[in-house]
């Protein structure tokens, strides 16, 4: 049994909607659609006139909000308005002890002790030279 919310959760497209409900059934596995309430139990005209027409419906709300989401993005990009993330404050929890991490790489102290100690990755302990490095 395989029960999904929709069938636009299971495929992108019709063909792919009808191919798993072909092989669901095929296998003897029911699958259940919650918000269409379709079964593919039923072997009728009637089922696969009704799984057709509930895929292409799913194919076209995909569609859709793919579509919307385009021209909001769009419009946004047009008023000015910057897309993704936005930057961080600039500021490193490090900042305040520059001198210590400088000193303990000056003594040859693994990066990996001095991440420890200061509660970060030794990824973030290397962005943070590289930062100081540029100033």
């Amino acid at each position: 049994m395989l029960i999904v919310p929709e069938l636009s959760r299971i495929a992108r497209s019709i063909t792919q909607i009808l191919e798993v409900i072909k092989v669901t059934k095929d296998k003897g596995i029911t699958l259940y659609s919650l918000k269409e309430n379709f079964c593919n139990s039923e072997e009728s005209i009637t089922a696969t006139v009704t799984s057709t027409i509930f895929a292409l419906v799913a194919q076209i709300e995909r569609e859709l909000i793919s579509m919307r989401t385009k021209e909001a993005l769009h419009a946004r990009k047009i008023a000015g308005i910057k897309l993704g993330r936005p930057k961080g404050k600039g500021k490193s929890k490090l900042d305040e002890h520059k001198e210590d991490i400088l000193k303990l790489l000056s003594l040859k102290v693994p990066k990996t002790i001095i991440a420890k100690q200061f509660a970060c990755s030794v990824g973030n302990l290397n962005n943070f030279l590289k930062y100081i490095q540029k100033d």
